[in-house]
């Protein structure tokens, strides 16, 4: 009877796994965060805790001037998900670009873009990411000394 008696006195009576503060509203969270855009996700890429984002920038209204940009998002908590589309704020975090949880990003649609409508528009430059993985990264070097090896001995045989 005393154990279950503590262990109620031990249960918390109300638990969160994620809160978020209220939405602000869309002109107030414009202001908050340094990007705002609109875009497809075309690439994810899962780690430890994050998932990686390639967005293909459709529009830019705030801090962002490339055509595609790469996002850092929580693994379990975000809810991007391949070939769709958001309209994306984002914060920058060093030279990184965070997705974080209680953004007010959505998917694409009429209501978010009408707000935006009387933004002005960044133009976008057309960008090329390479992403290697660090093993790939060797390889190239390996196969670069050992060309390079071949080219020195074939000349060195030549004299």
């Amino acid at each position: 009877m005393i154990f279950i008696f503590l262990s109620l006195m031990l249960i918390p009576k109300q638990s969160y796994a994620l809160e978020c503060p209220e939405d602000s509203p869309l002109d107030m969270a414009f202001d908050e965060y340094d990007a705002v855009i609109i875009g497809k996700v075309i690439r994810i890429d899962e780690k430890s805790a994050n998932k990686t984002l390639t967005i293909q920038v459709e529009k830019s209204y705030k801090g962002v001037d490339k055509d595609l940009v790469i996002v850092e998002e929580d693994l379990t908590w975000g809810t991007s998900q391949l070939n769709s589309e958001y309209v994306y704020f984002l914060n920058k975090k060093g030279q990184e670009w965070v997705h974080h949880l209680c953004s007010p990003t959505t998917k694409r649609s009429g209501t978010a873009e009408k707000f935006l409508t009387d933004k002005e528009e960044i133009e976008l430059q057309n960008v090329v990411i390479y992403k290697y993985s660090n093993k790939a990264f060797f390889l190239i070097i390996f196969c670069l000394v050992i060309a390079l090896f071949f080219r020195h001995k074939k000349t060195k045989d030549n004299k």
